[in-house]
């Protein structure tokens, strides 16, 4: 489930065209819609289906302003080159709340091996759910690197403790 979804001005629009007896269900349908992602089987009233068609419309438009990137947003060239790479390989990864930017992406590679920071980004973009379950690429990525240094490190003093075995 999502934290938190854009209510648009047009969600309010529709929903005052409503009978007021219909505004709560339409209130419910747009939160259930945009936390859940669950859509309406049915309709308690053909007004509301016609509300609920130009809402969906409301949220594809807002989801469509939210992956534009704009324009100037990058400080170098590196930078966008990064972003364009992390959207192609890794597009799961843009669905977190918070996802990886250039500089953290550097931050992570000053602090831990290049090639295990790699296979740990690969491997959250497989994790199914995870933007579900964390909220932050780069804090996800530096608890799971640093858990799997931790491991390495109680495996070869637990090696070394055992006579190289």
């Amino acid at each position: 489930m999502k934290r938190s979804f854009v209510f648009s001005a047009k969600f309010l629009r529709e929903i005052e065209s409503l009978p007021k007896k219909l505004r709560l269900e339409a209130y419910n349908m747009i939160t259930a819609y945009g936390l859940k992602g669950e859509k309406p089987e049915t309709f308690s009233d053909e007004a509301l289906g016609v509300a609920w068609s130009r809402i969906i419309a409301a949220f594809k438009e807002e989801k469509a302003k939210e992956t534009k990137i704009p324009e100037n947003m990058f400080e170098s060239e590196e930078e966008e080159q990064f972003d364009k790479f992390m959207r192609d390989t890794y597009p799961s990864l843009f669905k977190f709340d918070n996802p990886l930017t250039y500089n953290q992406y550097q931050i992570l590679k000053r602090d831990f091996n290049k090639e295990d920071l790699d296979n740990v980004i690969l491997s959250l973009s497989n994790t199914r759910g995870a933007e579900k379950k964390y909220i932050s690429v780069y804090s996800t990525l530096r608890m799971w690197l640093n858990r799997n240094k931790e491991r390495r490190s109680y495996g070869e003093k637990a090696a070394s403790a055992n006579g190289g075995l």
